[in-house]
């Protein structure tokens, strides 16, 4: 366990990358970047709470925590970084908050246990193959504000029921839902 002191404002880079006993560490309000990879690989982490004033989740934070379980994610957050989730398979739920507007490519690939997300409408972007692979994932209301459905953003989701696609969407990518064998509405 990881208690950090309020006069740290940087968390950089791989700062904690493959720190595989780590349990649990208290993020202070005072910290205002998080480093890309800070904390992948950490497969022990259980919880993570993103204090206001973090703005950007960076790639690779989070990816490969397979044991996180609870992710807060402050109304500070703006943007969802590439493959910041990849593979953390012990998320089941997540809430976005209504601050972010982009989530990037393969962001919660692999997270094979997700079965509830909430994408608020301030989500104008999602990247490529952001949500593929999540095997649990059952239904998705994508954001109001959404124009394009980039390629494989929901391959291999072989539970996913139902879709509501949003009247601005213009595009939908090459294997969207390739392999949504489960896929009865849109």
């Amino acid at each position: 366990n990881i208690v950090l002191p309020d006069s740290i404002v940087v968390i950089g880079g791989s700062a904690f990358s493959h720190c595989s006993s780590l349990t649990s560490i208290s993020i202070p309000e005072s910290v205002t970047t998080i480093g890309p990879g800070a904390f992948e690989y950490c497969s022990s982490l259980v919880n993570i709470n993103i204090p206001n004033g973090v703005t950007h989740i960076r790639e690779n934070t989070f990816r490969v925590c397979s044991n996180l379980v609870s992710v807060d994610i402050s109304e500070s957050v703006v943007e969802i970084g590439d493959y910041a989730f990849w593979a953390c398979n012990g998320l089941k739920n997540i809430d976005i908050p209504n601050s972010v507007t982009s989530i990037g490519s393969g962001a919660f690939q692999n997270c094979h246990f997700l079965t509830n997300i909430s994408i608020p409408d301030s989500v104008t972007e999602i990247g490529s193959g952001a949500f593929a692979q999540c095997y649990n994932l059952k239904n998705i209301v994508l954001p109001a504000n959404l124009t394009e459905i980039n390629e494989a953003l929901f391959s291999g989701g072989n539970s996913l029921t139902s879709v509501v696609i949003p009247d601005k969407v213009t595009d939908i990518g090459n294997a969207a839902f390739s392999d949504c064998r489960s896929l009865k509405s849109v």
